[in-house]
């Protein structure tokens, strides 16, 4: 029983390191150029999104099933202010920085754009967008070097095996929520291209 709660921690800890707008913040303010812009980033990407969904959330009457699975008509608004705080940030500040932070950027508007509707008739997995998004993004910001290409297939077999343990996605879910994020991260990269 102890070796099952570990693994089942474990699967948590993966769930919280990976959180998607956790993921896109770091991608961001890791290539930021302007000192008052990884404020920004923080503040846009995650801040702002997390404050009012805790707020939705502990107000809205979420059943108390299973602290890991969410509901997908709970997670709409969610996906609205994380929308709302990467459109902030694209429209006012990613003018100042390089091409790929607004590659990031534009790459989180389109899928949060794109998981919205999604998530309104099923129930998409949106830490394994991020992690599609996160895995071009090492792919393209360190020039194919193998081990960075290892890592970002390593911890999004990570996050998909947590996903799937928790019982919070199945297979589809996780497979077309990773190649969305592939497909969206690409777009933005050409269009900036």
């Amino acid at each position: 029983m102890n070796i099952l709660r570990g693994i089942d921690a474990y699967a948590k800890l993966i769930s919280i390191i990976f959180y998607p707008s956790f993921l896109q913040a770091l991608m961001a303010s890791f290539l930021i150029s302007q000192p008052y812009n990884q404020w920004a980033v923080w503040f846009c990407f995650l801040i702002l999104p997390l404050i009012f969904s805790l707020v939705y959330l502990r107000f809205s009457k979420m059943p108390k099933t299973h602290q890991w699975i969410v509901p997908k008509e709970f997670r709409i608004f969610p996906l609205f202010f994380a929308l709302t705080g990467t459109t902030v940030f694209y429209f006012v500040f990613s003018n100042q920085e390089s091409v790929l932070v607004k590659v990031i950027t534009l790459s989180s508007i389109l899928l949060t754009a794109f998981a919205l509707p999604i998530t309104y008739f099923w129930k998409i997995s949106l830490h394994m967008i991020g992690m599609g998004a996160f895995t071009v993004f090492m792919f393209l910001y360190f020039e194919f070097h193998w081990f960075y290409i290892l890592f970002s297939i390593v911890s999004s077999q990570q996050v998909a095996w947590a996903r799937i343990f928790l019982k919070s996605h199945d297979i589809w879910q996780i497979l077309v929520g990773y190649g969305l994020g592939i497909a969206c991260f690409l777009a933005a990269y050409y269009y900036y291209s």
